[in-house]
This record gives C-alpha cells, structure tokens and sequence, in this order.
C-alpha cells in the first residue's frame, strides 16, 4: 500500500513550514492505517499533535492565531478519527485505485476554515467532514465548506433536523413541503433557514409526478424503502423541493429519522388513497 505521506511530499510551499508540520502529523494518524505500525501511529495521534503546537508556539514558530486554528483542528481531527475507527462513513472501495486521489487543495482549505470553529456540536458535523473526505476523496466540494464555514450554531442545528427528513428519489433528495408534515414535526421556519443557506432550492411550487399510470417512484431514507405504482387514469403529485448539491453533500453527516419517513408515506396514502404504495426494509 503506497505510503499516504508520499502523496503529500513537496505540496505544501502554500502554507507555513511550521504549520504544514503540524497538520502533517494529523493527516498522518488519520491516513497511515494498513502500512504503519500501531506504535507508531500512536506517536503522531492527537496528544502528540497538541504537543508538537505547544512547543512551535513556546518557540516562536507560529503566531497565537495560527496556534488557536491547530487546537480546533486537532479537536476536530480527534473526533474524525473516532468516527473512522467506528467505520461510521462510507469505505473506499479500492484504496489503490489511480483514479481515487487526495486532493491537497481541499486539505488546506479545510485546515483554514475549519481551524476558526470553536464550538463542540458544529466541529462534530466538520469531523464528520474530514472523516468523510477521507473514507471517499470528492464527497465534499470546496463550496460545500465554504458554506459550513458560514453556518451558526442555530443554522448547523437546523440541519441536522432537517436533513434527517431528507427522502430520496433516484440520486437526488428532497424534503416534503406537506402542510400537515411540516405542522406535526414543526420544520417550517427550518425550510426558510435552509432556503437562506443554500441547502434546499427555493422554489414556490415544487412537485414530483406521479401521473404516469403504472410507473413506479422508488423513495429511500435509512433502511426503510417505498415503491408507488399508479394504477388508475389519476393525476398525483408530491409537494417536495429538492436539496441543493450542497444540501445533498451534507446529509451524509445526518442520521435519517425513519419515523418521519413512516408518516410521510402514510399522509401520501390518505391523500392518494388508489395509489399503490408497498414499504421495504433494505437488506
């Protein structure tokens, strides 16, 4: 397995010696797995990291701002790793793959902004992020961390209630705009929040069809799957708008709520009464 630090040799002329150094370390206890030692991961783990920040900043090396950037990264980076040990993101499927490549680039800038966030609950959903990126390289777009960057506590919070009723339909999410939904689980000031924050398209009137007779819709959230099959000559539609690319990208750091999903699927059932509609646990 080719040693992970070989793909960043010479590509840190971009940032400060003393940094690159430091965030050298955490990138190696997060990447270093099947070629390195369990000994010697431990040297480079989070505790080592605070050290090695201490004593640059004891030296002179980095500034007090620098410094306060690598304690939230190091905060951030221990609980990505967490997250990679329980194998709570998605597995590369071929680590080896020419086509599979860290991009440099994203790290730095992840380093820089995720460097100012402070705040325990928001570095969760960052090292859910950098775990993320790591597990599966190009899941999360620069401006998908320009707009986390950007996000309040309050905002962050409204996300992860959100994306939890996020359904999807073929590649893409969406979220019910169902009056008596929204009603019953309290998210309209949420939908105008997310509108704010580019997450959820604002679009006045959204609908899926639902009219071609005996086409099939297949819906997904968590383990549980829907299929419709319109049997009769009837027109129908789901009242839903679609999250943004961005949106898409972080609904993976959210775990779904499948109660939401059971009631959508039984408001659908009473609105649409001749719609055949079966519900699936995926296996």
């Amino acid at each position: 397995m080719k040693n992970a630090l070989e793909m960043f040799k010479g590509a840190w002329p971009t940032i400060q010696p003393a940094i690159s150094t430091v965030f050298g370390a955490m990138v190696a206890s997060l990447f270093l797995r099947g070629d390195t030692s369990k000994s010697e991961i431990e040297k480079i783990k989070q505790a080592k990291f605070s050290e090695i920040a201490d004593k640059l900043l004891e030296g002179g090396h980095i500034t007090h701002l620098e410094y306060y950037k690598c304690r939230n990264f190091n905060k951030i980076a221990q609980k990505a790793d967490e997250v990679y040990q329980c194998g709570q993101t998605l597995r590369v499927a071929n680590a080896n793959d020419e086509e599979t490549k860290f991009s440099i680039d994203w790290f730095v800038r992840f380093f820089e902004d995720a460097g100012n966030i402070s705040d325990e609950e928001i570095q969760a959903l960052w090292a859910k992020v950098l775990a993320g990126e790591i597990e599966q390289p190009r899941s999360f777009s620069l401006r998908t961390l320009d707009i986390l960057r950007n996000l309040s506590k309050f905002e962050a919070e409204t996300l992860q209630t959100i994306a939890s009723y996020a359904i999807k339909i073929g590649s893409d999410y969406y979220i019910s705009i169902d009056k008596e939904l929204q009603n019953q689980y309290g998210y309209r000031n949420g939908l105008l929040t997310m509108y704010d924050c580019n997450i959820i398209e604002n679009n006045i009137a959204s609908h899926y069809d639902l009219t071609a007779r005996g086409a099939g819709v297949f819906m997904k959230i968590g383990s549980l799957a829907c299929f419709t099959n319109n049997q009769v000559a009837e027109k129908y539609s789901l009242e839903i708008q679609r999250f943004t690319k961005t949106g898409n990208e972080l609904i993976r750091l959210v775990s779904p709520n499948e109660k939401y999903l059971l009631d959508f699927f039984k408001a659908m059932k009473m609105k649409f009464p001749k719609l055949n509609l079966t519900v699936y646990p995926v296996i």
